[in-house]
């Protein structure tokens, strides 16, 4: 498998989400110069499956290749547009490392980098999640370094936890992963008891190993897990319903070549109207972000969700 070939492959996944090796193996041959036999396009899928970048499904009689919800977001976005830019987003990111005592790993692989790729182009911009900002981590290395060391280790944990409003309390299980939303780090932990949950790291107060043995972790979960929401929260019922989010026509470049949640669907009925299809739980991330496309979509579907946007905006005339 070539480098363009799996670029293309990838860019499928994010872009549909459930392929066949059937369409792989029609985008991998558009240009007429090509020559990829299902045979071959198998083994490419089975590769990236081994490689954690997709899954294999079986329905019926057909196979589906799926993507996990980590490889989706990946395609298409602008860090990953050309290998180029993405060497110095790299640049950038190794410049954090100063004065750290991964300094010296950083600086030899910096000055390699500058050999082949000179100069700076990439800049880390101050407006990165100017609408929620940055949380300082500075102080919770500690906790940070324990939780990443349980994740590789498949290790349980005993977390004291406040919640925002203050309360504190014991919460026991394995996390599956650590992520980034809106400034903010979140690990998702599983409990058999209470399925997987997010919790925010600056909410641990302490953490310490504990012996819990015999658990199996659901195969795929942090995936699942992922999937079942819009942000962060899953919404009171945990429920995914199709939304149905009409596109005002003239503003359709704010939507289009964007990707927002891993169900989405955006298609372009015969008059050209424009509609984006998601999968997702009715929450209030979902709600604000509809919110701030105010003049750019509209909400056809479901009216549980249009009943709880005019909730919303009853709610400002109270600021």
């Amino acid at each position: 498998m070539t480098v363009p070939q799996y670029k293309r492959i990838k860019q499928l996944l994010a872009l549909e989400g459930k392929v066949t090796s059937h369409q792989v193996e029609m985008v991998l041959n558009e240009n007429p110069d090509n020559s990829v036999k299902i045979r071959a396009v198998q083994r490419y899928l089975a590769q990236l499956a081994d490689w954690g970048e997709c899954q294999k499904e079986v329905v019926g009689k057909a196979t589906y290749w799926v993507a996990t919800p980590e490889a989706q977001m990946k395609y298409p976005t602008a860090t990953n547009a050309t290998e180029l830019l993405a060497l110095h987003v790299m640049k950038a990111q190794l410049e954090h490392f100063r004065g750290t005592t991964l300094e010296q790993v950083s600086s030899t692989l910096l000055e390699e980098l500058e050999k082949q790729y000179p100069g700076r182009a990439f800049r880390n911009s101050p407006y990165t999640h100017l609408g929620f900002g940055n949380f300082d981590y500075s102080a919770y290395t500690n906790v940070i370094d324990t939780l990443i060391h349980a994740i590789v280790e498949r290790r349980s944990l005993t977390l004291h936890y406040q919640s925002r409003s203050g309360n504190t309390s014991k919460k026991q299980g394995f996390p599956l992963g650590m992520y980034e939303h809106n400034g903010g780090l979140y690990i998702a932990l599983f409990a058999p008891q209470n399925g997987t949950r997010p919790l925010r790291v600056e909410g641990i107060e302490r953490l310490e190993s504990n012996a819990q043995t015999g658990v199996v972790v659901p195969a795929h979960e942090l995936d699942r897990f992922m999937k079942s929401r819009f942000g962060i929260t899953s919404g009171q019922d945990a429920t995914l319903e199709q939304v149905v989010l009409r596109v005002v026509q003239g503003k359709e470049s704010y939507i289009t070549n964007r990707k927002w949640h891993w169900s989405q669907k955006l298609v372009q009925d015969q008059s050209g109207q424009s509609r984006l299809y998601l999968n997702v739980p009715i929450n209030q991330e979902l709600c604000g972000w509809i919110l701030s496309w105010a003049g750019v979509l509209v909400v056809e579907s479901p009216e549980s969700l249009r009943t709880q946007l005019k909730k919303n905006i009853g709610e400002l005339e109270l600021i």
